[in-house]
């Protein structure tokens, strides 16, 4: 029974790390990868996502295939920057959320533990 008890709370645990997150209060769930095409400036960084060749760049560096992932349960949007195909081994792995009037996109890091807001170029 007390193994049981344990294994309760452990999974409870883990579901609430994984619906809390370092999101800003009010931001939204990504409905559609459409919704974050363009360039990002977070400070000296800048983001340049194309949805429609499906690349992302971080500054001048390496040219990203771009691909997504969602978690329903955890309401989270993943985006992956990969290397050599749409398959390859992801470099860049980020949960992203969007403020309500999508100017603003929040970068919750899962590959580096960083957590910034960019602020979209307009």
């Amino acid at each position: 029974m007390k193994k049981v008890l344990i294994l309760l709370l452990f999974i409870s645990f883990i579901s609430f790390g994984q619906n809390e997150s370092k999101y800003p209060k009010g931001y939204q769930n990504v409905n559609d990868i459409s919704q974050l095409e363009g360039h990002w400036n977070y400070n000296d960084d800048t983001i340049k996502i194309d949805t429609k060749k499906k690349t992302i760049q971080i500054n001048d560096g390496m040219l990203m295939h771009l691909t997504t992932g969602e978690v329903q349960e955890y309401e989270q949007f993943y985006i992956f920057g990969r290397i050599g195909s749409p398959n390859g081994t992801p470099i860049f792995r980020s949960r992203v959320r969007l403020s309500p009037d999508k100017k603003m996109m929040h970068l919750d890091r899962v590959d580096g533990n960083q957590s910034n807001v960019y602020k979209k170029v307009l």
